[in-house]
């Protein structure tokens, strides 16, 4: 005899009406999981871009110490002189705000490894600016290969920037103007 035949009609109502609810209860469970590994992946995505942009500034404070130092050169000057000092201080906090952001970075990008790398060389690069070693063409295309290896990072953080699904996970639920046409 099967077992539904052997149950009582009561047990059977039971079993009917709480069929559906588990099968609920499994797509609610399924759909937590995907939603909370794509809240991780945005959450790791905010981080990269938070630190692309403290990565792009330091850049351009960089590329800003280049034209003093430059200028430094070209009119040996109070001012020039104090324009260099306040574009030097401005590209160290730069520097203290993206490694402070690096340190909390653990993505596939080696940021952190980067960052310490355009440190040494600019330290290396102002002493010799400051000794007048190096001619003036020099002094500005090595600011600019310090500034090209953080904007290729800032580009490789930036490569990671979510996918078209990751789209449907953002604030908004609303279906767009044109969601009924086809694609």
């Amino acid at each position: 005899m099967p077992l539904l035949a052997r149950l009582r009609v009561g047990t059977k109502l039971m079993l009917l009406a709480l069929l559906p609810v588990c099968v609920l209860l499994g797509f609610t469970t399924l759909t937590a999981v995907s939603d909370g590994r794509a809240a991780n992946d945005l959450q790791n995505f905010q981080a990269a871009t938070r630190l692309s942009f403290a990565t792009a500034g330091l850049a351009d404070r960089l590329a800003a110490e280049r034209t003093a130092a430059v200028l430094l050169r070209l009119q040996p000057a109070a001012q020039a002189s104090a324009g260099l000092a306040t574009a030097q201080d401005n590209v160290n906090r730069a520097l203290r705000q993206a490694e402070k952001h690096a340190a909390a970075w653990n993505g596939t990008v080696d940021v952190a490894g980067r960052l310490g790398a355009a440190s040494r060389q600019l330290g290396a690069l102002r002493l010799q600016t400051a000794a007048r070693s190096l001619p003036l063409p020099q002094i500005s295309s090595s600011y600019a290969v310090i500034v090209n290896d953080l904007i290729n990072t800032v580009g490789e953080l930036i490569a990671g920037q979510p996918t078209p699904t990751w789209r449907s996970c953002g604030r908004s639920r609303r279906p767009s103007a044109n969601a009924w046409m086809w694609p």
